[in-house]
């Protein structure tokens, strides 16, 4: 699966192969070292196996410029380790939802918005794709409002020891994500080829 953004030097894939896997892997636990979250090793983690990678690459060197990871509620989601919740996973698979947890979100140079607005994009598109109706995310305090512009709304406010920071139970729905950038995300920049 390619999709492909203006400009031209970024590309957006799944990783499908141990080498990129693992690239992002590296990339996201540097990232949370240098930002003090982490001071070992996060990732891989026990829900790896149940993941789907999305990343950036710029085509001109061949490096990850961005990368998001979804996880499938298969033995629990990552944010459970922190939040309860039970009640908005009931609520959604009460209508017949089905559900991620996205996380792991970076963008390098921090926060670029090609990668960053490419991701999301790719993102929306997948879910809209695989019948997906609701994404859950955890994140940190710094990153709310990024997410609240996308659509999601907070739930909880919690501290995760972990990280030593706070963190926002947050939730969308597919139909509501990103409304004010639809047609953005599902048109003008690009598109998703499956391979």
């Amino acid at each position: 699966m390619v999709f492909k953004l203006r400009p031209r030097n970024l590309i957006f894939k799944i990783a499908k192969t141990n080498e990129r896997i693992e690239e992002f892997h590296k990339i996201i636990n540097n990232i949370y070292k240098e930002e003090g979250y982490i001071q070992e090793d996060m990732f891989p983690d026990r829900y790896s196996e149940f993941s789907t990678i999305f990343y950036a690459m710029n085509t001109k060197t061949g490096s990850i410029v961005g990368g998001l990871r979804s996880v499938k509620d298969v033995i629990g989601l990552p944010l459970d380790e922190v939040f309860d919740a039970s009640n908005i996973k009931s609520e959604i698979m009460s209508r017949g939802g089905r559900y991620i947890e996205c996380g792991a979100r970076f963008a390098k140079p921090k926060n670029s918005p090609n990668a960053s607005f490419g991701l999301v994009a790719m993102v929306y598109q997948y879910l809209v794709r695989e019948n997906i109706s609701d994404t859950l995310i955890a994140i940190h305090e710094i990153d709310r409002h990024f997410y609240e512009n996308l659509g999601f709304r907070a739930i909880e406010r919690k501290y995760y020891k972990k990280v030593h920071r706070y963190a926002y139970l947050m939730h969308a729905e597919t139909e509501k994500w990103c409304q004010p950038y639809r047609d953005a995300l599902l048109q003008s920049r690009g598109n998703i080829i499956f391979d």
